[in-house]
């Protein structure tokens, strides 16, 4: 699983904007809303495929068929396998399911630069998901979950699709202290603000504006943001 890290977005009206998608949840059955990067910057359906060790024997399989020097610019990462791998990683299917799903892999790759949504994600939205989480706080204030890391095309997209809205965006790890900041945006550029110096007085701070208040975390004397030692504190017991 990946570290999640909390956003925090104040924007005038942003609650009425068109960048929202509602869904059911799988398991409760429930409807909700979510900020959808899809509506900012949308990704082909042809990458919506799966990203891990089938893409790896399916390509294999395509190379295997047609040959190396139609496909050479893949070969620096696939066609490898020797004759028992592959049988060993085709887990039951054909030559011909392998083909096919091989062919939409090489596909996304000559069409969007990326086999699947997976890197396609991490290059446009600079996150492995879309947003999750999502909590209107009110009308003018969106928070939400991203994994690993905060989507900066998003907001710079957001930026550049209302120009004339000043954004504030605070983004904090759950891994308290690191990967945090604040930025604030205008006509689709950064004006103020970047990443906190990890587990400093503003990573703390950002932290706590973005997940609340911990008893993991004190004002000094001076007023600054410490941790406290995690064998003297048990706040997390």
């Amino acid at each position: 699983m990946p570290n999640h890290v909390r956003n925090k977005v104040k924007m005038t009206g942003i609650a009425k904007l068109p960048i929202f998608t509602t869904a059911t949840d799988e398991y409760t059955k429930e409807p909700y809303t979510f900020f959808d990067f899809n509506k900012l910057i949308p990704m082909p359906e042809s990458l919506n495929v799966e990203s891990g060790s089938t893409e790896d024997v399916a390509i294999e399989a395509v190379l295997r068929k047609i040959g190396k020097r139609r496909y050479g610019f893949l070969c620096k990462n696939y066609g490898l396998m020797s004759d028992e791998e592959y049988e060993k990683r085709k887990h039951g299917k054909t030559d011909e399911e392998l083909e096919k799903i091989g062919l939409q892999y090489i596909s996304n790759k000559i069409l969007y630069g990326h086999t699947t949504w997976y890197d396609w994600h991490c290059e446009n939205w600079g996150t492995k998901w879309n947003s999750y989480d999502n909590e209107q706080v009110d009308e003018d204030t969106l928070e939400f979950s991203t994994a690993w890391s905060m989507p900066e095309p998003i907001m710079l997209k957001l930026s550049e699709m209302f120009p004339d809205i000043q954004i504030q965006h605070w983004w904090a790890d759950e891994d308290m202290g690191c990967n945090t900041g604040y930025r604030e945006y205008l006509n689709g550029a950064v004006t103020y603000g970047d990443y906190n110096d990890n587990c400093s007085n503003d990573a703390y701070e950002t932290y706590v504006e973005c997940w609340g208040e911990t008893a993991c975390l004190y004002k000094d004397e001076d007023g600054n943001w410490q941790r406290h030692s995690c064998d003297d504190c048990h706040g997390c017991d």
